[in-house]
């Protein structure tokens, strides 16, 4: 009966973690939108619904290639924008990185981590759904456990 009653609460926690972690409560939008104004000259008001994951691919290695299979995987999504931040600091990392700017035709590349300028609360990667007129309509972020929910939610968003 103790082991029911574990697994019943380890549900209820992952379901209250999951349901908290993908509303529609994206504080930094403004600082995400001057980001991407400024560093990237896109007016996120002009233009159509989007998915953007933002990520660092310098810093904790299996972290980044976690994100980066995943992003792999994917089939060719019209509207899926990568947001790579940094450089790559090993071989492998770096072999993914170039696979993953031949697959995507939306990507922004900010080496220089500009992003660190401005208030976009980017630690773990960040998956923000868009409107076409800069409307928030879904946020992540994207710890390690998470992958695989941003994977179905990028997969459901595809054209």
């Amino acid at each position: 009966m103790k082991a029911f009653k574990t697994a019943i609460a380890s549900i209820l926690i992952s379901i209250l973690f999951i349901s908290c972690n993908s509303k529609k409560d994206y504080r930094y939008l403004s600082g995400f939108e001057s980001y991407m104004a400024e560093v990237h000259q896109i007016n996120l008001e002009n233009t159509k619904s989007e998915v953007y994951y933002m990520m660092k691919v310098s810093g904790c290695n299996s972290c980044v290639t976690q994100n980066i299979q995943m992003l792999l995987e994917l089939d060719n999504s019209t509207n899926l924008c990568l947001i790579l931040i940094g450089t790559p600091e090993d071989e492998y990392t770096t072999e993914m990185y170039n696979s993953i700017q031949a697959k995507f035709n939306c990507l922004f590349s900010d080496e220089k981590m500009k992003v660190n300028s401005y208030e976009t609360n980017l630690s773990k990667p960040i998956l923000l759904h868009l409107s076409g007129n800069g409307e928030e309509l879904f946020y992540m972020k994207v710890i390690d456990s998470e992958i695989p929910n941003a994977k179905k939610y990028i997969e459901g968003t595809e054209e």
